[in-house]
């Protein structure tokens, strides 16, 4: 009994990298709105060769909201447990995954703990949610596993049943002493909810190091779709730390771009893709641009380069050993690449 439970945690953290780094990537809404919804549980099993008893994970993400939305991760999920059944299960034993959408609030969140303790999940992993305070006391309880959660709450960093898997708070510390470096002014801009509230003093703790301390911290409406007022807000300031999911800040920077409002914008790497396309940015329309580096596949922004010169863009490539194709729309950029 040991040996089938260390297997099928083993198995878990597996899913679990590869999920951290879907929640990494993501950016495209979901249309669904369900709240608690099972629909992996059955494309994963099919055509399983394992005869075993069933093993039940799931992952506790939002999807078809207006704020956060993490679609990909279930998607990720049910295609690892597909190719894991087809090759004969986990010891035998036929993986069933489970995706709950907490709809980026608190009660349907501690809903998805219950339908994992209900479900008698082996594990909860993958997940991504805001609201981490209303699942980690039920899943205690019922002694299931939080595992590679992209956490970014401080409970699930201090909650001794918490594996997670992405830095959270330490990258928000090694911002702000970034940040310091740089900048007179710097402004937080983040979601108006607990959960980010409590990364702020990590923010503050890494501008310290420069004697420096957050100007203003800027919160926008979890609802928010347009992000004119939060510019406004912020737009005072020289450096902008973000607290904002992807989606989010992708929003956020198309409005300041078409606002005119310059900044530097201090905010969490995604994985850099092995496929990277470039374009022009406008930072002030007509009077100065930077380079916009997007992967080429799934369209997210990597990162946004001071200026459109081939050399800023070549020193930024040899830190990036990982991108393997460059598709350059500027012939100056190539001979450099």
């Amino acid at each position: 009994m040991r040996a089938r439970s260390r297997t099928i945690r083993g198995a878990a953290l597996v899913m679990g990298v590869a999920l951290a780094a879907a929640a990494c990537g993501s950016s495209t809404p979901s249309t669904t709105g369900s709240t608690s919804t099972t629909s992996a549980g059955a494309a994963a099993s099919a055509g399983s060769t394992a005869t075993g008893t069933p093993i039940t994970v799931l992952t506790i993400t939002p999807s078809g909201t207006s704020g956060a939305d993490f679609p990909d991760i279930p998607t990720v999920l049910a295609a690892f447990a597909k190719a894991t059944n087809a090759a004969g299960g986990i010891a035998g034993h036929p993986l069933r995954v489970e995706s709950c959408n907490d709809k980026n609030d608190p009660n349907t969140a501690g809903t998805c703990a219950r339908q994992a303790v209900n479900d008698k999940a082996v594990a909860v992993l993958g997940s991504f949610s805001q609201f981490a305070d209303s699942i980690l006391p039920i899943l205690g309880a019922a002694k299931i596993p939080y595992l590679a959660a992209n956490a970014i709450s401080g409970s699930e960093y201090s909650d001794t049943n918490s594996y997670p898997l992405v830095p959270g708070p330490i990258g928000f510390a090694a911002l702000g002493t970034k940040a310091g470096q740089r900048c007179a002014k710097t402004d937080i801009v983040t979601y108006d909810l607990p959960a980010a509230a409590g990364l702020a003093p990590f923010v503050t703790m890494g501008l310290a190091a420069s004697n420096k301390t957050v100007d203003t911290t800027v919160k926008a409406p979890v609802t928010t779709t347009d992000f004119s007022s939060t510019v406004s807000n912020a737009k005072n300031a020289d450096c902008i730390i973000s607290i904002l999911p992807e989606q989010a800040l992708n929003q956020y920077l198309a409005k300041a771009t078409s606002l005119g409002v310059s900044q530097a914008i201090f905010a969490p790497a995604g994985p850099v893709p092995e496929v990277l396309s470039m374009d022009d940015c406008a930072l002030r329309r007509g009077r100065r641009y930077a380079t916009l580096l997007i992967d080429a596949v799934s369209h997210r922004r990597v990162d946004v380069l001071p200026d459109r010169q081939a050399a800023t863009v070549a020193a930024w490539l040899v830190g990036q050993p990982g991108v393997r194709v460059v598709v350059p729309r500027r012939i100056d950029v190539l001979r450099w690449v």
